[in-house]
């Protein structure tokens, strides 16, 4: 369903930039469709790039400013879409779908890239919830069972019973939040993670 909606209206994107920067994200990617989008600073618009895994084929939307409650939200009416940066995350949200996205890459208006380093780490999940965001009062979005590797990718600060919700990366390549709890990376000590019997 999201991917009919997406290819037939198309998908947008947001920000959480610097001042005079453009930023990149990527929101990872649900049945078939890769997202990433950029937020333009000096325009104040989301071009949002829509992939289709399978053929390559890729279209782009630019996203306008929408009210908010709070944070920042960029959307297209016409197709529901939402690109939304909110206590310091980013969604992208779609027909009930949400995708978290994390920043790739910043570079000046007409310049260079200014350069995020983006450090992932090699761990494994001892099974449990998927989530949405970085919370259990996020929506359920799968589980993972005992053993599955997966990339940590970053530390939401987000914490519960002692340890933090983390941006993971599973190998079929989806994004969702995992309880540090319940995450094992060999040879990092990572503040929010288990770790024991890794």
């Amino acid at each position: 369903m999201l991917k009919h909606m997406i290819l037939a209206a198309f998908g947008g994107l947001i920000f959480a930039a610097s001042a005079q920067a453009n930023t990149e994200y990527d929101c990872g990617s649900h049945d078939g469709i890769g997202i990433r989008a950029t937020y333009f600073d000096e325009e104040d618009v989301v071009g949002a790039d829509v992939t289709q895994l399978a053929t390559g084929q890729q279209r782009r939307l630019i996203l306008q400013p929408a009210v908010s409650g709070s944070g920042s939200r960029y959307a297209d009416p016409g197709s529901g879409v939402e690109f939304i940066e909110h206590q310091g995350q980013v969604f992208f949200i779609a027909e009930g779908v949400q995708l978290s996205c994390r920043v790739v890459a910043t570079s000046t208006p007409g310049g260079g890239t200014i350069g995020v380093p983006v450090q992932t780490f090699a761990g494994f999940s001892f099974g449990g919830n998927l989530r949405a965001g970085p919370g259990v009062q996020f929506q359920d979005v799968g589980s993972l069972p005992e053993g599955t590797p997966v990339t940590l990718i970053e530390d939401s600060g987000q914490f519960f019973n002692g340890f933090s919700f983390w941006l993971i990366q599973m190998p079929n390549g989806q994004q969702a939040y995992h309880w540090g709890g319940i995450l094992c990376a060999p040879g990092f000590d990572l503040p929010g993670v288990f770790n024991d019997g890794c």
